[in-house]
């Protein structure tokens, strides 16, 4: 895994499934179960993949060994870390086709990753789940670009669910609007990958650290509603 430099306070970080090493010795009695039920392969290296790449992202963010951080579901359904000394870490894991991300920090976040190539009626879709301005901007000026647009919006929302323990809820999606912004003001930024996106929910200020994503690629939002 690269490195990155240690001016952040958000540690996030892309990568392809089979580039994660299968270290299920790292996980925790819970996680092992939990990968036992699984009876997909592809699904159990997704999971196995995004429990071993956050406990790498821990050790980049806050040293430690990886086999001692331990995962844990706090207050809200947040996913935590606990390492050396009672350290805390704050964790989202997301996953589509044969990508995995996670992020680290000491605050709630949330990230999500929508890569799935599947036609569907995007119009009809944002408009039925997104908040009137947020349905506008899917749409934009035609088809051209509408599918990647709609991939972005729901990568946004989801990851904002996940922050705020809300998860998916029609009810607050159609509620909440997404404004672009510059990045001093953001509190979600959102990056192109192939024809989908991916998304991280935290705070206004927050300085991520982004492995495997290009910055000048990036996008900045700000939720309102």
């Amino acid at each position: 895994m690269p490195h990155v430099s240690l001016d952040h306070d958000v540690l996030l970080a892309l990568l392809p499934i089979e580039s994660v090493p299968a270290m299920s010795a790292w996980l925790g009695g819970e996680e092992r179960d939990r990968l036992a039920t699984i009876a997909s392969g592809p699904r159990r290296a997704q999971f196995l993949a995004g429990h071993v790449l956050a406990r790498q992202l821990a050790v980049e963010f806050a040293g430690g060994e990886a086999e001692g951080w331990h995962f844990h579901v706090g207050a809200q359904q947040h996913r935590e870390l606990l390492g050396p000394g009672g350290r805390r870490l704050c964790l989202s894991i997301s996953h589509s086709q044969d990508q995995v991300a996670a992020a680290i920090a000491e605050r709630p976040i949330g990230v999500d990753l929508e890569l799935s190539p599947e036609p569907r009626d995007w119009a009809d879709l944002a408009r039925r789940l997104f908040s009137p301005s947020t349905a506008a901007w899917v749409l934009g000026e035609g088809e051209a670009g509408r599918d990647r647009r709609f991939r972005e919006a729901w990568a946004l929302l989801e990851a904002q669910g996940k922050r705020s323990g809300d998860g998916v809820q029609r009810a607050v999606f159609r509620r909440l609007c997404l404004d672009s912004c510059e990045g001093a003001d953001a509190d979600a930024l959102a990056w192109p990958v192939g024809e989908g996106s991916l998304a991280l929910a935290g705070w206004r200020g927050m300085r991520v650290g982004a492995m495997g994503l290009s910055t000048a690629a990036m996008r900045a939002w700000t939720f309102s509603g």
